[in-house]
């Protein structure tokens, strides 16, 4: 787990079920008297069968 105080976080999987490796970031935005919460994941490449 990666850990940006105030800011973000990053939790990888490698247990996930039907997934090789899972990894997931959590930001948060200031916005005026509001924050937006946003997440990310980044692309998995799927082998041709």
């Amino acid at each position: 787990m990666a850990w940006d105080e105030g800011r973000s976080f990053t939790r990888e999987s490698a247990d996930a079920p039907m997934m090789k490796l899972a990894r997931n970031t959590w930001s948060v935005t200031p916005m005026g008297h509001r924050s937006l919460v946003t997440s990310a994941s980044p692309p998995v490449p799927v082998p041709f069968c």
